[in-house]
């Protein structure tokens, strides 16, 4: 995993080795839908990073977490020890957005351009969530939104960044609810992305591992994101996306 190396590290920082990202199976059917099991992402994986332009490989508006990957940050010419990635919580991943862990899963048939999701796993998580995808004369759209609940009590954040626990082995509480919206103008190439998201950890303060920030955490973390630009074919080698975030 290159998120593990940094500028001035060139062994991993973390633990070594390959990450199983999906290692899942399911059964498919045109007129029933399809149903998941084993490690996969659910209905929220990917749902505020939803991109119909080229910079979805290459530089999400959304996620803040692959850019600069393990580069670490610099204070006064002094590497910090804490990488980029690492800056929008402990998994780098924005409030919102899901993670991969072991559930059972169900895709809705597409119907008018939407389906959805829903899925149960560890103990516990679920997920729900609702996506588009379609064309409106010369525009395309694609949306979704998800919403999660986590009671995982090992503490072992399955389902996105939960970190709160009091110390008594209960319960975790945290709600999330994310989404993201791309239109695209296919004559023109014009078009325009937007995400936002956010998480309630209504345990983070009593946090035994972050005593040291419990006093000034707070229950809830926002985010939102916006890209507009151009994309097109000005040159026969291909098309040029030409684009600005915030």
């Amino acid at each position: 995993n290159s998120k593990r190396f940094d500028q001035d590290n060139p062994n991993p920082r973390d633990e070594a080795g390959l990450d199983i990202r999906h290692s899942v199976w399911y059964i498919d059917s045109k007129q029933l839908g399809r149903v998941w099991v084993g490690l996969t992402g659910g209905a929220a994986e990917g749902v505020t990073e939803i991109n119909l332009a080229q910079t979805k490989d290459v530089l999400k508006y959304s996620d803040q977490e692959d850019n600069a990957l393990g580069l670490g940050t610099l204070v006064n010419g002094a590497y910090t020890g804490l990488a980029w990635r690492r800056l929008i919580r402990g998994g780098g991943d924005q409030p919102g957005e899901g993670r991969r862990y072991n559930m059972v899963r169900y895709d809705t048939p597409e119907l008018a351009g939407f389906h959805g999701t829903a899925n149960w796993g560890e103990d516990d998580a679920w997920e729900v969530g609702l996506r588009y995808k379609g064309e409106f004369g010369d525009f395309k759209v694609a949306a979704g939104i998800a919403y999660v609940e986590n009671s995982d009590v090992t503490g072992d954040d399955p389902a996105f960044q939960c970190v709160g626990n009091d110390g008594l082995n209960s319960d975790r509480d945290c709600k999330q609810l994310g989404g993201s919206v791309s239109v695209m103008h296919t004559t023109s190439g014009l078009y325009v992305n937007f995400a936002a998201g956010y998480l309630d950890d209504e345990l983070i303060a009593s946090d035994a591992g972050a005593a040291a920030i419990a006093a000034v955490a707070e229950d809830r973390s926002t985010f939102y994101a916006i890209e507009a630009g151009i994309e097109r074919k000005f040159f026969d080698l291909g098309k040029t996306t030409i684009f600005g975030q915030y």
